[in-house]
């Protein structure tokens, strides 16, 4: 299974802090581990087309590791659907910014060990901005992610 990501807009840019690979240090100075470039980078930088591409060939790698197709994790979203982004602090789903999927990558790491089988999503994915000017990006997992026609069924709003 191969995937094509279609290329970025120079404009369109994102910081290291949303990236999937960084571990911040929460410290006061904004600094964090790269683990795919296994060094240490400020929050506030922005990542290149060589990070997307990098962890697309890393993710294209783990999913041809799958012995059987059927075997790879379902993936909700593709690269140009619309999707909202799950926002807890506000009721009103229609209040949710929409933006539109660049790219998807798998998480490899999800199956190893059973706390990060537990916590962490199969899937990440980088959105951007409906803005014609290219806007902000930036990645977030599956779970804080909604389609755009099914955002009504999200209740976010405490039941118990």
């Amino acid at each position: 299974m191969t995937y094509t990501a279609p290329k970025l807009n120079q404009s369109q840019q994102f910081t290291c802090s949303s990236c999937p690979n960084f571990e911040n240090f929460n410290g006061e100075r904004g600094r964090g581990l790269c683990k795919y470039h296994n060094q240490v980078v400020f929050e506030h930088h922005e990542s290149t087309d060589e990070c997307i591409s990098a962890l697309e060939t890393e993710s294209n790698k783990y999913l041809q590791t799958y012995e059987q197709p059927e075997d790879i994790p379902y993936s909700e979203f593709e690269p140009g659907q619309t999707v909202k982004v799950i926002d807890e602090g506000e009721d009103n789903h229609d209040e949710w910014s929409s933006f539109v999927v660049v790219t998807k990558i798998i998480n490899p790491n999800r199956f190893s060990s059973i706390t990060s089988y537990l916590n962490q999503p199969d899937w990440f994915y980088l959105l951007s901005s409906l803005d014609q000017d290219g806007g902000e990006m930036f990645w977030v997992a599956v779970n804080e992610i909604c389609h755009v026609d099914q955002s009504h069924l999200i209740e976010t709003a405490d039941i118990f």
